[in-house]
């Protein structure tokens, strides 16, 4: 994902979705029931980073909400869809690494990549530090700290 030309952000504002895909998310958007889009990711994987891409450019203020939902119904593409939000909410990067982390344990690399990646080149450095260290710092429970 790093370096690319990302579309999403004309895809946002096109809004391709089917039909039905896209007055659920409407509906969703407007009363801000992030599970419930993360509902619609969960049953269209194909469409995901799509549709969280569109979620979060019209509710900035769920980006990492509605990625963690999305991610939590979707594992297999939670780092792209980390990164799709990212893209929609720069600003957001460290919050919606965590969330996404936080949900699937074993992507949290590669959500930290792909959120990194999808920045604005001129703010990778700075803003890739904050995002690996706010995923590095997440403790999950183990037999030494059951929590």
């Amino acid at each position: 994902m790093a370096g690319l030309a990302l579309p999403w952000p004309a895809i946002a504002a096109s809004n391709l979705l089917p039909a039905p895909v896209a007055r659920a998310l409407e509906r969703s958007v407007a009363v801000g029931d992030a599970d419930s889009i993360g509902l619609l990711v969960g049953g269209n994987p194909m469409i995901g980073a799509e549709i969280v891409v569109i979620a979060v450019t019209r509710r900035p203020d769920l980006a990492a909400r509605i990625a963690a939902a999305a991610a939590g119904q979707a594992p297999q593409i939670a780092p792209q869809l980390a990164g799709a939000a990212a893209v929609a909410d720069p600003a957001a990067a460290p919050q919606i690494a965590v969330a996404v982390s936080t949900m699937v344990p074993a992507a949290r690399g590669a959500v930290a990549d792909a959120v990194v990646g999808v920045l604005p080149p001129n703010d990778r450095m700075a803003a890739g530090g904050r995002v690996h260290a706010a995923v590095d710092a997440i403790e999950f429970p183990s037999l030494e700290n059951p929590q």
